[in-house]
């Protein structure tokens, strides 16, 4: 699964679909991140955030905070982020097809990590545009976890299988300080990359350091 992408590669990903790939948090090398390229967000791995409810990875993303410049995703960016890592139409509640999600779902850990003790989940708390607080996730090989919510969650809730999703615009990681472009796909990045001529700039930015690609 860790492997270096070719820049002919990077073109094809460009031009046909979304890419997830590993980036750098802290050092190079740490793969505790994962970029959307269609997005241009980054995602920490859920292992980071594991443990710990939505209100208290808020208190860790001011100045100083473990999570500074982080910040939670908007339900329309976790579900992107699932069409982007899974191919399929998801109920809500548990989607279980262990043929059809067994490759998808270790691609999946392979970029956010794992949640649990024993290494069989990974799922991440996100609030949704009504406040709501649903889990979205997987589990062993073969199961989906779409706006899961088995009982009322709140913001303060916090479970020793569950982490949080949290997601950078940009430069909160070595990789984007490294490199500023790869977040030129999203409006929100600091570095205000003009779309003109994106591929070449893609490639220019993802050709050193990515390791792992899910899709």
């Amino acid at each position: 699964m860790k492997r270096l992408l070719t820049a002919a590669l990077l073109t094809l990903s460009f031009a046909s679909h979304a890419e997830l790939v590993s980036t750098d948090w802290k050092t190079e090398g740490d793969a505790l991140a994962t970029l959307d390229t269609e997005t241009g967000i980054e995602w920490i791995d859920l292992s980071e955030t594991d443990g710990m409810s939505i209100n208290t990875v808020l208190s860790m993303t001011s100045a100083g905070g473990k999570f500074e410049g982080w910040r939670l995703p908007t339900e329309d960016e976790v579900l992107t982020l699932f069409d982007a890592a899974f191919t399929g139409t998801f109920v809500t509640g548990p989607n279980t097809s262990a043929p059809k999600f067994k490759e998808q779902i270790l691609a999946f850990h392979e970029l956010f990590g794992y949640t649990s003790y024993n290494i069989d989940r990974a799922y991440g708390l996100y609030e949704q545009e009504d406040g709501t607080v649903k889990m979205i996730g997987v589990r062993k090989n073969e199961t989906v976890y779409f706006k899961y919510s088995e009982s009322s969650y709140s913001t303060g809730y916090a479970n020793s299988l569950y982490g949080v999703f949290l997601v950078s615009d940009g430069g909160d990681t070595i990789s984007s300080i490294n490199n500023p472009a790869l977040n030129m796909m999203n409006a929100n990045s600091p570095y205000n990359v003009p779309l003109a001529g994106s591929g070449a700039l893609a490639l220019l930015a993802l050709g050193a350091g990515v390791r792992r690609k899910c899709r």
